[in-house]
């Protein structure tokens, strides 16, 4: 049997591209911190910390619940937009790495496409 044709530099780019994609997306996914302590920061806790702060509002529950399912007090409309701060600070920093790897990507040769795995490194 013959053996399988290595990929093509323009193959490996776009393999390298999407996978460029889903770390970001996954990072994003991933949580953000805010005063030592983690947050979700999936679709559903986006839309929700956004619409409480679109609102100005914050929780009537006099805390928000952090990625460890603890209480953090507080709550305010304040502390709602500190966390949304922190995540759109976090998502910035996912933004600009994605596209200095997506920047590498392009210019990148085969043999550094070949082991290329997208991370903070």
């Amino acid at each position: 049997p013959a053996l399988p044709t290595p990929p093509t530099l323009e193959e490996l780019r776009a393999g390298a591209l999407k996978a460029v994609n889903f770390w970001a997306f996954t990072q994003q996914n991933a949580g953000f911190m805010w005063n030592g302590k983690k947050f979700q920061s999936d679709a559903a806790a986006r839309e929700a910390l956004l619409t409480c702060h679109a609102g100005g509002i914050g929780t009537k529950l006099g805390y928000w619940r952090d990625a460890d399912n603890n209480n953090v007090p507080d709550g305010s409309a304040g502390m709602v937009g500190s966390l949304v701060q922190a995540m759109l600070a976090r998502g910035e920093e996912i933004f600009i790495r994605r596209d200095t790897l997506k920047e590498f990507v392009r210019g990148a040769t085969i043999e550094q496409l070949t082991d290329f795995a997208p991370s903070w490194d």
